[in-house]
This record gives C-alpha cells, sequence and structure tokens, in this order.
C-alpha cells in the first residue's frame, strides 16, 4: 500500500474514531489530509470501503505479529500461546478508541461487506486459538477441543472489554500468563472428568472452512524481506550523497546487529529509531520495528 492510502487510512481512522463513522464525511476526511475530496474518492470509492480497508488493515497487522510469534524457534509451545494472547490484548488497547466506536455503531449489522468480513474474522480467531490449543496438548484434547476454544476466547474477549471499555490498569503480560494457566486448569480437568463436549467438531465445520491459513514463512525470511523494503524505498528516495549513505549504513548495521548470537537491545532501539524519524521510511521503519520489538521484547 502506497504513502498515500496510508495516510488517508490512519486520518480516517483517527476521526471515526473521535466523531463516530456515521458522523464524519468524506469531506472532512479530506480536509483532515489536506487534499481535495474528489482525490479521496480516486483511492477509495465510498466512506463503506474505506471502513473496510481499515478493518483488514487492523486485522493484517495483528495477525501478522501473532504468526510472526509462531514462528520463533526459541519458545515452545505455551510461550508462544501466551505471547499471542499479549499481542492481542496490546493491539486492541492500542486501538481502543476505534475499538469502541465499532461496538458503539454495530457496523455489521448496517453493511453486508462489513457482516462478511466479521464473521470471517471471527473464523480466523478461532482458527488461530484452536492451532495453540493443539499445539500446547496434542490429540489428547480432541473431544473437547471446541469447547476449550469458546472457552479460551470468551476469557481473552473480556480482559479486552476490561482494558478498553472500563480502562482497568491491568498489567497485560501478567493477564496473558493467567489466561493461559487457566487454560491448562480447564483442559485438565476436562480431560480427567472426560466431560461430554457441548462444542463438537461437526457444529464448527462451517468455521473451519472459514479460514484459510497460508504457509508462513521463518522469522528471518519476514525479517530480511522487511529490510528489504526499506532498502528498496531508501533506493527510491529523492535522498542522497551522505543522508543516503547513513540511511544505507543504519539499515545494514540493524541487520547485522540482530544476526548476532546476543543482540544489543539497546543498538537495535537507536537504529530502529533513527530510520522511523526519517520521513522517506518512516511506515518501513515502523513496521519492521514492531516486529524487532516483538522478537527481542523491547519496549520504549
Amino acid at each position: 500500500m502506497n504513502e498515500k492510502k496510508q495516510q488517508i487510512l490512519k486520518s480516517a481512522m483517527k476521526l471515526f474514531a473521535e466523531n463516530g463513522f456515521h458522523s464524519t464525511s468524506m469531506q472532512g476526511i479530506a480536509d483532515q489530509i489536506g487534499i481535495a475530496k474528489g482525490t479521496l474518492y480516486i483511492h477509495f470509492k465510498s466512506k463503506e470501503q474505506l471502513l473496510l480497508s481499515i478493518l483488514k488493515q487492523y486485522q493484517h497487522d495483528l495477525f501478522e505479529k501473532i504468526e510472526f510469534v509462531e514462528k520463533d524457534s526459541m519458545l515452545n509451545s505455551r510461550e508462544i500461546l501466551v505471547k499471542q494472547v499479549y499481542v492481542k490484548l496490546v493491539e486492541f488497547q492500542k486501538n481502543s478508541d476505534f475499538i469502541k466506536m465499532q461496538f458503539k455503531e454495530q457496523l455489521h449489522h448496517e453493511n453486508e461487506a462489513v457482516k462478511e468480513f466479521a464473521e470471517q474474522r471471527k473464523a480466523k480467531i478461532l482458527n488461530w486459538i484452536k492451532k495453540g490449543i493443539l499445539g500446547l496438548y496434542g490429540e489428547k484434547i480432541t473431544p473437547h477441543l471446541w469447547d476449550l476454544v469458546i472457552l479460551f476466547n470468551g476469557m481473552i474477549r473480556e480482559y479486552m472489554l476490561l482494558l478498553v471499555f472500563e480502562r482497568k490498569p491491568i498489567d497485560i503480560a501478567k493477564a496473558a500468563e493467567f489466561i493461559v494457566n487457566r487454560l491448562d486448569d480447564m483442559a485438565k480437568a476436562l480431560i480427567s472428568t472426560k466431560s461430554e463436549a457441548i462444542i463438537t467438531a461437526d457444529m464448527m465445520i462451517a468455521i473451519e472452512k472459514a479460514d484459510t491459513q497460508k504457509t508462513l514463512d521463518t522469522q528471518e525470511e519476514i525479517l530480511s524481506n522487511e529490510f528489504n523494503k526499506i532498502i528498496a524505498v531508501i533506493k527510491a528516495s529523492p535522498v542522497k550523497g551522505e543522508k543516503e549513505e547513513e540511511l544505507f549504513a543504519a539499515a545494514h548495521a540493524l541487520k547485522a546487529e540482530i544476526s548476532q548470537e546476543s543482540p544489543r537491545k539497546f543498538m537495535i532501539k537507536a537504529l530502529t529509531a533513527l530510520l522511523k524519524n526519517t520521513d522517506e521510511c518512516r511506515t518501513e521503519a515502523n513496521h519492521l520495528k514492531e516486529l524487532l520489538y516483538l522478537k527481542f521484547d523491547l519496549h520504549d
């Protein structure tokens, strides 16, 4: 997605969150960005299409991080699930105003495309949880799998709502660990008591089919691809001479640093900050920063 579309999505998301979807006009979005309304319509044919693009972008960013964590060869199945729950809670909190707008205005009841997307999103979330539970407990959990998926998703959802709607001062890292611990308790109880399943696999066939999981790259391949994007953006930018050399040097130094056996966190922070604060590659560098901070447990 080009820089202009990214700018439009960011501004529209901000206005939707502040004023509500129905109270925000395409003219208001155009004014916020400083472009003509006609130019806005070149990129997005309607306000509904713009909203759908924001929802898809949010889901893409969330699951890119969830899948990135899954590829961390240094983590076991339980650590992966804990970190994924952490990511989901953080992303939900980070976009709290926009999330509240969606709940308040119930847009999926009014727009068929948004409704269809919401159903696909739910399927993707439930299938991610299913995969995590199977990875954690193996085939012995199969008779109780979907009951656990529903219970686990319900726990995550309630903590998300407390974070966003009541702004409770919850320690997200501790909450993620706590939620997975309770999953352990439920799994052990279901296995030991041999309880009859409430939600059977037959009931969830449509959910399973609604989400098609792609084959994931390794973390190294994902990061290498992100570095290639930054290098390409720098090459294509009007910046030349000493400034261009500085950006290339920072990108190559950062790539070399994370390849070390014990990468220095302060160096990762410093080099990502240098790239992120440069107009020419800000979007790509910010994206790379989020992945690196996730991989190395860094915080601003």
